[in-house]
């Protein structure tokens, strides 16, 4: 106070002064202050004695705190003022901040969070390649090739994934077991929480049973005992010692399509004899770790190097063309996931600049109503750049409060997204607000405020707000301000139409995936699957005699209609897939490792079970199971490759069985054609398939589906007495309706479709708001002109003519603006739709319609409003 108080003495002094001058020159006392008053403030680009005070106060230390301060305290008061109108601008802010935030927590996890192994960065997935199979297992034989001849991996492991039946403790259980080389977990773990690693040479035939268990399968089945390392469980029949129990937060971050799941329920050393099996029996997935400096162009070119050495070596590998492929570990568990979620990522980005542009509408628009007061602020000294401060520090205010209720609305999606996310996006980690989505969020907030507040600010600065009081007084607007106003509404428009436009493309993808044929019914189907314990069911032929034993008990449940047994059910991916080479017979020697094919073992009745078609020829029967002969079913993809234009029933090909684990590759008749079945996935045919006898390739772990007369799911207690009928120890798992794998290869494109329509949903609820709000304030600052033309003669039909046009001519260009650039946007997320276009003019035309009716809503409340005003009341008003 005291400052001011000198400040006013000294211009005062200096006024006198001036005016003394001017008086002595022959003016007046009165007339020569005024001129004092006039010449004093020509100095800068502000006129007046108050602009000198506010430029003088801003060149003390400090005053640009104080004067942040004075601008919040007034920003605080306003949004009091306005209670209604503030809660519009945060939810709107809270909306599109909180969708930010919560699809970056999702990206974080997935794509930007590095795995949580010990120096993940140098961890890489090698991969075997021959034939037309890019992304393959390793034989055993290949993995300690590659571990002696490397000298750029310092470690390299494997990992096998399979089921295996739990007894003791409680009722029979399967779980999932990863069969292991002793240094894999140590790639991906320092130590267990309790126990130890295996010991290098604990992994081989021979060795004692040894198993790490998961934390949570020690605290559900064995009640958490610490005790328990050292003791032995009985596990697949016989007894395991219990090595160690891994951390809570440890889980496998494998690619989906390498068929190992992040669940897993133990680790046992691999019992196999790597060195002495078959050179081409690939079924490990390998993981190495690079030596410090590495990279996986130079890890390439040694894993290139050491393909061709085993090639020139061994006439299997070089009639397979094997080779490997070096991929960094979490490039491959993140890349499937990626696309979609950098169009999410886009999607909701346009959300957020959506509800910017919408807030910085209504500033805009409200700046127009405060006019009488800027312009009170202005002739009072505030220079225009000053102004422009405030109405920055308010958006920013009214952001940082939107940000608050973001955080809210943020962690409820992150919750709602974990629980609708599929599989392949989870298996890096839960999403979460940390500190990284945090500080996110502070920074989307701080941007935001500042986005939305500039166009009202530069407004300020400009000086157009006063142009615009000085050039039409009160209650009408300068068209600059209305033609900014159109602008912002264009924009948010057209942003709008192409987050519709993205959803409706991934609604008609959604359609499309729903209506496909994936080659089997269904409905009214049972699955269930087994593991036959190796001590209890050593020979194959204990094997077949259980399965045809376990397929006509379930056969026998009243409500079946039929039963039927494979080595694996369509879209199940929980068990390890079998494929390999086949070649037609009399094929020359270089054509036979080119083909590949999916191999399923099954016993007479399971196209009936699941309802595959057979095209043509016949199933097995029980003759071909007994006697052991060599026939097989193909489907129609393998047939019209081999055979275009003929029968494929009596031709002969050469595929791989395996009797008594040894694999062998043997001549077989064709019996019948069934249609392809989606086995992998619902909307690529992966591989071709053939189907042989159960007693060719009998397998531990085998899986049944029932065909029920009515619900598939009243059969699932029926058939666990069944089994326990034959086998009381042997459990029962995965007791589920076959539809339930149909919705889970669905539940990707629902999860985006979801996603995106949400999205959707938020951006044409903004733009309706937004259209609104411009829509009604022009009515409403317009109220004297609409009396003047209803009292001069127009018709009530003119005056809302003339709302609806002026408000939907931004409406209508936005649309325009907006589908073009849907189609520049589409090529960008095209690989994520199926049996679709990206440029769908069906979907394109159905969004510009919703569009339109939108802002025709939007518009018809204000022209409504304007059409009932009564003139003098109007007049008045003004």
């Amino acid at each position: 106070m005291d400052d001011d108080r000198d400040l006013d003495d000294e211009i005062e002094s200096t006024l006198d002064l001036m005016a003394d001058e001017k008086e002595h020159a022959g003016l007046s006392r009165e007339a020569a202050r005024r001129a004092a008053r006039l010449e004093l403030g020509r100095g800068g680009e502000a006129f007046g004695v108050e602009a000198i005070k506010e430029r003088v106060r801003d060149t003390r230390p400090g005053s640009a705190l104080s004067g942040w301060l004075s601008d919040l305290r007034q920003a605080l008061r306003g949004m009091a003022r306005t209670p209604g109108w503030t809660a519009l601008v945060v939810l709107t802010l809270g909306v599109g901040l909180g969708a930010s935030t919560a699809i970056f927590g999702v990206v974080d996890a997935v794509l930007l969070r590095p795995l949580p192994y010990p120096e993940a960065h140098r961890l890489a997935l090698v991969w075997a390649h021959f034939g037309p199979e890019a992304k393959a297992p390793a034989s055993g034989h290949q993995l300690l090739a590659l571990r002696e001849r490397s000298r750029l991996f310092g470690t390299i492991g494997g990992i096998w994934v399979t089921s295996v039946a739990l007894t003791g403790h409680g009722e029979p259980e399967q779980i999932r077991v990863g069969f292991v080389t002793a240094n894999f977990l140590p790639l991906l773990i320092d130590k267990p929480a309790l126990g130890r690693h295996f010991a290098d040479g604990e992994d081989g035939p021979g060795k004692p049973a040894l198993v790490i268990l998961s934390d949570a399968l020690w605290r559900h089945r064995f009640g958490a005992d610490p005790d328990l390392v050292g003791r032995t469980i009985p596990m697949d029949g016989r007894a395991v010692e219990v090595r160690g129990i891994l951390p809570a937060s440890f889980r496998l971050a494998f690619p989906e399509s390498s068929r190992v799941p992040p669940d897993i329920d133990a680790y046992v050393p691999m019992p196999f004899d790597l060195a002495g099996g078959p050179l081409d029996v690939s079924f490990i997935r390998v993981l190495g770790r690079m030596t410090p400096g590495t990279t996986p162009v130079q890890a390439q070119a040694e894993m290139d190097r050491i393909g061709a050495a085993l090639r020139a070596e061994y006439k299997e590998y070089a009639s397979q063309q094997l080779g490997f492929n070096v991929a960094p570990l979490h490039g491959e568990v993140v890349g499937p996931a990626r696309p979609a979620l950098l169009a999410l990522s886009g999607g909701v980005a346009l959300v957020l600049l959506i509800a910017c542009i919408n807030v910085a509408s209504l500033l805009l628009a409200r700046g127009a109503e405060r006019q009488r007061e800027l312009t009170m602020r202005s002739a009072l000294g505030a220079s225009p750049a000053r102004i422009a401060r405030l109405l920055l520090t308010e958006s920013v205010v009214l952001a940082a409060a939107g940000g608050a209720l973001a955080l809210g609305i943020g962690s409820w999606m992150l919750a709602a997204l974990q629980a609708l996310q599929p599989e392949g996006v989870a298996r890096t980690g839960p999403a979460r607000l940390d500190l990284g989505v945090l500080a996110f969020a502070v920074a989307a907030t701080l941007a935001a405020g500042i986005l939305s507040g500039l166009t009202p600010a530069v407004a300020a600065a400009r000086g157009r707000i006063a142009e615009a009081l000085k050039r039409g007084g009160r209650g009408q607007t300068g068209g600059g301000l209305q033609r900014a106003r159109n602008v912002l509404i264009g924009c948010e428009v057209a942003l709008g139409c192409a987050v519709l436009a993205s959803a409706g493309l991934m609604a008609r993808t959604m359609h499309s995936l729903v209506r496909v044929d994936p080659g089997f019914e269904a409905g009214r189907a049972l699955t269930l699957q087994l593991s036959l314990p190796g001590p209890r069911y050593p020979a194959d032929a204990d094997r077949v005699r259980f399965a045809r034993r376990a397929q006509e008990a379930l056969g026998a449940i009243p409500g079946v209609e039929v039963a039927g047994m494979g080595s694996n059910l369509p879209l199940d991916t929980s068990l390890p897939n079998w494929y390999s080479p086949y070649w037609r017979d009399g094929a020359p020697e270089g054509e036979r490792d080119g083909l590949m094919a999916d191999h399923r073992s099954v016993l007479p009745g399971f196209f009936r079970a699941i309802g595959a078609h057979l095209l043509e020829g016949r199933d097995f029967t029980e003759d071909d199971v007994a006697q052991g002969r060599l026939v097989a079913v193909v489907d129609d993809t393998l047939a019209r490759r081999n055979w275009p234009g003929q029968s494929a029933i009596g031709k002969r090909l050469a595929l791989e069985t395996m009797i008594e684990s040894d694999f062998k590759t043997q001549p077989a008749e064709v019996i019948g054609v069934v249609h392809h079945v989606q086995f992998h996935s619902l909307t690529e045919e992966v591989r071709e398939q053939v189907y042989i006898p159960y007693a060719l390739a009998p397998r531990n772990q085998i899986s049944f589906a029932l065909r029920a007369d009515d619900d598939p799911e009243a059969l699932a207690a029926p058939a666990r007495a069944a089994i326990a009928g034959l086998d009381p120890d042997l459990p029962v798992a995965r007791v589920l309706p076959l539809a339930h794998y149909v919705e889970q290869a669905r539940r990707a494109t629902r999860f985006l479709s979801l996603l995106s329509a949400a999205l959707a949903g938020i951006a044409l609820l903004l733009a309706v708001v937004g259209v609104y709000g411009v829509s009604s304030g022009s009515v409403t600052r317009r109220t004297a002109e609409i009396g003047v033309r209803v009292a001069l003669g127009a018709r009530r039909l003119d005056v809302m003519g003339l709302v609806l046009f002026q408000g939907m001519m931004p409406v209508l260009l936005g649309c325009a603006a907006g589908l073009g650039l849907s189609a520049l946007l589409a090529p960008l997320y095209a690989h994520l739709l199926y049996r679709v276009r990206p440029f769908d003019l069906a979907t394109y035309g159905a969004v510009a319609v919703v569009l339109v009716l939108a802002g025709l809503i939007a518009c018809a409340v204000p022209a409504r409003r304007a059409v009932r005003l009564d003139p003098l009341d109007a007049l008045r008003a003004d």
